[in-house]
């Protein structure tokens, strides 16, 4: 469940560039706490089964302790996927919602983070979306002036070569 207390939000200082400096606001909820704590108990319950390490057991993650467990999570949901536009930044396909060519691949579009590292469902997400990518390129092939071109070759035509048909300086013709 995402966590609205938490957030990313700009900051009013400033970096060397003048750009303004990021700020996390970064709250662990019960249910967060919970989920690293049988995370934990997994791991550690299958390397002492497979005789492999015998594990010390910390205490249960408390609000005190969130600071010391900080390096092991992800933070994620800064560009979420949603269908909608209202709820998420990007779409199921990793789309930015309103813009037809832009794409975010990362673990920022999950609507919300487990306990556990996300690089398995990243490289899943990043599969999917080449996949995707591949198949829209596949159909976006576009005539234009009887010359086939490809839609994003087509984008940095001068307007009067897009008109013409003429190919763009370093296009390719199908």
């Amino acid at each position: 469940e995402p966590n609205p207390q938490s957030r990313v939000s700009l900051s009013s200082e400033r970096d060397p560039l003048g750009m303004p400096r990021v700020t996390v606001d970064w709250r662990l909820t019960d249910l967060d706490r919970r989920g690293f704590e049988r995370t934990m108990s997994l791991v550690a319950d299958e390397l002492e089964t497979q005789e492999i390490a015998l594990v010390k057991r910390d205490e249960k993650v408390g609000p005190r302790s969130q600071r010391e467990i900080e390096g092991t999570w992800h933070h994620m949901g800064t560009t979420r996927m949603h269908a909608s536009p209202r709820s998420g930044v990007v779409d199921p396909q990793c789309r930015v919602h309103g813009i037809p060519n832009l794409y975010v691949a990362g673990a920022s579009v999950f609507p919300t983070g487990g306990a556990n590292h996300p690089t398995i469902q990243l490289l899943a997400l990043a599969y999917r979306l080449a996949d995707h990518l591949v198949e829209r390129h596949d159909q976006d092939t576009v005539r234009v002036g009887g010359t086939p071109t490809q839609s994003g070759e087509l984008a940095s035509q001068a307007p009067a070569q897009a008109l013409t048909g003429a190919p763009a300086p370093g296009q390719k013709v199908l």
